[in-house]
């Protein structure tokens, strides 16, 4: 997802200037994100998709790694990694099978085989994380984040922003919007 890549390295930047250090801090202590980081670790290292690197200490860390991810989506991811995002996000079970174009039954049966998803819903699910991320990065709180997220926004159509991750058209006016809100631009 290009467009949450370019707003992490625009973040980059401003932290470098001291912009953000409350945000940077505030994500490595947030309990849901510190889980994905781990699982997703776990991941790589169990399919030795990172070994002729340096391991990552984050998953915003690893998806700044195109070719990485390149092959992560490819590979597809397990269950567990899902399992995190699925925490991150007040979706209902209804809501994942639509987003990921997969019945729960289908959805479940790749916990109970171990299997891994397909590359096309590999690709959605680590666009959420992405975007759960940046999300906190913008807002500094998980909560603050996810009542952003379930509150109509005029910007974006008073629509809420949730309702608009389903597709990738509704992710890039989320992630935009979230872009804007970093850089002090409101509606």
């Amino acid at each position: 997802m290009t467009i949450v890549k370019e707003a992490m390295e625009a973040k980059k930047e401003s932290s470098k200037a001291g912009l953000s250090q409350v945000a940077k801090k505030t994500t490595l202590e947030v309990s849901g994100i510190n889980s994905l980081d781990k699982i997703f670790r776990q991941y790589i290292h169990q399919y030795n998709l990172q070994a002729r690197k340096a391991i990552k200490k984050s998953f915003m860390d690893y998806l700044g790694d195109n070719l990485l991810m390149v092959e992560v989506i490819r590979k597809g991811i397990p269950y567990s990694v899902f399992a995190e995002v699925e925490k991150l996000y007040p979706f209902t079970k209804q809501d994942w099978e639509e987003v990921l174009d997969l019945n729960m039954r289908s959805i479940l049966r790749y916990k109970a085989q171990n299997k891994l998803f397909k590359s096309i819903h590999s690709e959605k699910i680590i666009e959420l994380g992405e975007i759960f991320v940046f999300g906190i990065e913008v807002f500094g709180d998980e909560d603050k984040f996810r009542l952003w997220l379930q509150t109509k926004n005029f910007a974006i159509g008073n629509i809420k922003p949730i309702e608009l991750l389903r597709d990738s058209y509704g992710q890039e006016l989320v992630v935009n919007e979230l872009h804007r809100m970093d850089h002090g631009i409101f509606a």
